[in-house]
């Protein structure tokens, strides 16, 4: 026993890895998976070669994204699945999603079971409403191979309102499995966000009326202000003021006068004065002490 236990206790531990790091893979290889699926399927064009559909041509082009092998696997869930196969890559993203967050919560059973009743009662709903319709011009159906299979084996026992029940209560079972909420959780948490929608455009909506409010007190402020400042123009005498003139009124001829000798420089505003009339004479100078002689002056005055 000694023994044993001395080997066991000197036996080197095994490298484990990280159980974080398995979800993490896991997850990064589901949104590999999901994302080249999706882009296959969305770029998917019925005249590319694949094993559902042979060009004349040997070399033609492959016109999806992923080449040969989306070409191939988008023709295959397509023809298999029909309108189906779009849910396909989004389960793939969300249970990526669902592993690269690896939030703490409770662990539920159900979801995978829900994901197959979905996936195996959608495309007989699907072909059983919807049947044919055309993808880029290629007729295809709506259910694939599968979904006509199923819908004609129910419609053939049960007739269509039969089968058509039948397959709605699988299809709300089956997300009803897969979301993990029941319909009265959602009905709650719409009718929550609705109310909180609401709110929202209520309150947004008292705000615009606020401020459209106080725009108008603001306009009536200042027209009473100009009224009582028009008033006390009346009542004192004063000119209203008055436009200025005209651009061609404003363009005066200059006069320029010569006079020799130091002095002030004095300016007199002149108004309404005709054109080509003699300025009056210049205003007192200025009693402070006289400069310096200068140079002589230049003397400009507007008429």
């Amino acid at each position: 026993m000694a023994t044993e236990t001395q080997r066991a206790r000197k036996a080197p531990a095994r490298a484990r890895l990280a159980p974080g790091k398995g979800h993490e893979l896991a997850g990064f290889l589901l949104l590999l998976v999901g994302l080249l699926l999706g882009i296959s399927l969305g770029s998917h064009d019925p005249r590319d070669p694949s094993a559902f559909h042979q060009t004349e041509a040997p070399g033609a082009p492959v016109r999806n994204l992923i080449g040969s092998v989306g070409a191939e696997t988008s023709a295959l869930f397509l023809q298999l699945l029909g309108l189906t196969s779009l849910l396909v890559p989004l389960l793939l993203l969300v249970a990526a999603w669902r592993r690269l967050r690896r939030r703490a919560s409770d662990r539920v059973v159900g979801r995978g079971v829900g994901a197959v009743i979905l996936l195996g009662s959608l495309p007989g709903l699907l072909q059983l409403t919807l049947g044919d319709f055309a993808w880029r011009g290629q007729p295809i159906a709506a259910g694939g191979a599968f979904g006509r299979l199923l819908a004609d084996s129910l419609q053939g026992r049960m007739h269509f309102v039969g089968a058509l029940l039948v397959l709605l209560a699988a299809v709300l079972g089956g997300a009803t499995l897969l979301v993990q909420s029941t319909l009265g959780d959602l009905l709650a948490a719409w009718r929550q966000r609705l109310r909180a929608a609401a709110q929202g455009g209520a309150l947004a909506w008292a705000r615009r009326r606020e401020r459209r409010h106080k725009e108008r007190a603001r306009a009536r402020v200042v027209e009473k202000h100009l009224e009582r400042v028009r008033e006390e123009r009346e009542k004192t005498g004063a000119a209203a003021p008055r436009a200025a003139p005209p651009a061609e009124r404003l363009d005066l001829p200059l006069r320029v006068v010569r006079q020799a000798g130091e002095g002030e420089l004095a300016v007199r505003r002149v108004h309404g004065a005709a054109p080509g009339a003699e300025p009056g004479p210049p205003a007192a100078a200025s009693s402070r002490p006289a400069a310096p002689a200068r140079p002589q002056k230049e003397l400009l005055f507007s008429n």
